[in-house]
């Protein structure tokens, strides 16, 4: 198995049009991967620096084993773009008190397999993730949550695809004369 590690400062560029497929782990120490293509990645995500993806990152990063695959390390890897749940075994924040919580600033699809949270939190941007249903969604299984800010509107429904022995999703929205705030689930 191919393992990348990207470290001390040093980014990895993945160009528009571009695909890469990660048969290994992938893991950072003080690197960036700057996504514009497809990162495939069938192992394990490591990272150990403030943000893995780049600011400007807006590909598609696909979490595509076939055993379940684990996000872990000690800082947020900030995933940018388009992140997938591709993997019917799922994908889980590491149980490891050494883990940490991630945020999703782009879209999140649940294509096939669950997104296990253990006790760490997964805080989405505004774009609703994609895909949820009884085999395909969040699962809050210890202390970890879905956040998502909810804007007080009176209009805007916020979907929270979240569930754990089952699927169990969760909708909510603000009142106009409300404030503005994040929720978690």
């Amino acid at each position: 198995n191919a393992q990348i590690k990207i470290t001390d400062g040093t980014s990895l560029k993945v160009v528009s049009g571009g695909s890469m497929t990660i048969t290994g782990d992938l893991a950072s120490d003080n690197g960036i991967l700057d996504n514009q293509g497809t990162v495939k990645l069938k192992g394990k995500l490591e990272n150990n620096t403030s943000a893995l993806f780049s600011s400007t990152s807006s590909g598609t990063f696909i979490f595509e084993g076939s055993t379940q695959q684990e996000i872990t390390g000690n800082a947020d890897a900030g995933f940018r773009g388009t992140t997938v749940v591709n993997n019917a075994s799922g994908v889980a924040l590491t149980s490891a008190s050494t883990g940490s919580s991630q945020s999703v600033n782009g879209e999140l699809q649940l294509n096939s397999g669950k997104l296990i949270l253990n006790q760490f939190d997964l805080n989405v941007a505004s774009t609703d993730p994609t895909g949820a249903g009884a085999s395909s969604y969040i699962v809050t299984n210890s202390t970890g949550s879905l956040k998502r800010e909810v804007p007080a509107d009176g209009a805007t429904a916020v979907s929270f695809p979240v569930g754990n022995a089952s699927y169990n999703p969760v909708v909510l929205s603000g009142d106009a004369t409300a404030t503005t705030d994040t929720y978690g689930v």
